[in-house]
């Protein structure tokens, strides 16, 4: 695995039997960004950013406050999203169906008929099922989060200034101290300085 951050975006690069993963949240510049570097990968939608728009669709079905419907069925979709084959067409079927509700306002429906769009865009990306059963990243979590403990708790301390040419050093030897690789990288250091 390996961890890239470009301008405040987490990328996850995960390299299984010489295929490469890419597991990004929703903004196009991210996908533009990475393309021309990666043509062939499999384009991964961070699960948990289409699971939050799936609950702002039940937002504007049942409205903002909390209820065992509104819950039920934020479930039931989220689970066919995550388990079923192509589970991202049934969304769409379902969002669809609630956008075309009269009894539904006019806010409701738009507010819907956002989120049925975005769900038709990265249709392509919302394979997670496939994703699961080949063994597949569907979030970003886990790279944004050791972003955050191997670049920005030490980056970001008070006082620090830092330069590229000397961030880039401390940075490289945080990853080896981070990944437990500190002793062998200094037996081989000393290997060859001997």
């Amino acid at each position: 695995m390996s961890p890239r951050s470009t301008a405040g975006v987490q990328l996850k690069l995960v390299f299984l039997s010489g295929q490469v993963t890419r597991c990004l949240s929703q903004a196009t510049w991210n996908w533009q960004l990475i393309e021309e570097h990666y043509p062939t990968a499999i384009w991964v939608l961070d699960f948990w950013h289409a699971a939050q728009h799936l609950s702002q669709a039940a937002e504007a079905i049942f409205g903002t406050a909390p209820g065992a419907e509104k819950t039920a069925w934020f479930e039931r979709w989220k689970t066919t999203l995550l388990d079923e084959p192509n589970g991202v067409a049934g969304v769409t079927r379902r969002l669809l169906y609630y956008r075309n509700q009269a009894r539904l306002s006019a806010e409701a429906r738009a507010s819907i008929a956002t989120q049925l769009n975005y769900f038709r865009q990265h249709a392509s990306r919302m394979q997670y099922a496939d994703y699961g059963a080949a063994g597949l990243p569907i979030g970003s979590g886990v790279t944004e989060a050791g972003c955050k403990e191997l670049i920005k708790a030490r980056f970001s301390r008070s006082g620090m200034r830092w330069r590229r040419e000397t961030g880039d050093h401390i940075l490289e030897l945080r990853a080896i101290r981070l990944s437990e690789q500190w002793g062998s990288f200094w037996h081989k250091v000393m290997r060859y300085a001997a």
